[in-house]
């Protein structure tokens, strides 16, 4: 998975997760965040260097969950639309990897398949 990483190295750890398609959704913020955080921003499939990569959710979740453990502590996480849906996801699977999260506009419970899979969360 590629990782682009801006900020300094002892600040606390920030990840974002783009939504659909634009790996660049929070390029506005990039001064802002990483004043205050070392931010890690992951190409997720269908965007950047990941283009050419069809996104499978459980499939990012998995590369997700490895790319965090090699993360440092604690973890801030942020996410938008799709990249939102994972972020809830990855937090309702294991809350104790994060300090906190943030969920831009995720994008769930868009059919009844979503709404199912929110439930069970």
């Amino acid at each position: 998975m590629h990782v682009v990483t801006i900020g300094r190295e002892d600040a606390p750890a920030m990840l974002l997760l783009h939504g659909a398609a634009a790996c660049d959704c929070f390029a506005g913020q990039y001064d802002c965040l990483s004043a205050h955080f070392r931010l890690f921003i992951p190409h997720l499939p269908g965007a950047g260097e990941a283009v050419g990569e069809i996104y499978d959710r459980e499939t990012t979740l998995r590369d997700l969950t490895a790319l965090i453990e090699t993360l440092p502590r604690p973890l801030c996480l942020m996410g938008h639309s799709i990249g939102g849906e994972l972020a809830v996801a990855l937090v309702a699977r294991g809350p104790e990897r994060f300090s906190r999260a943030v969920f831009l506009s995720p994008w769930v419970c868009a059919t009844r398949v979503g709404c199912n899979r929110c439930e069970r969360l």
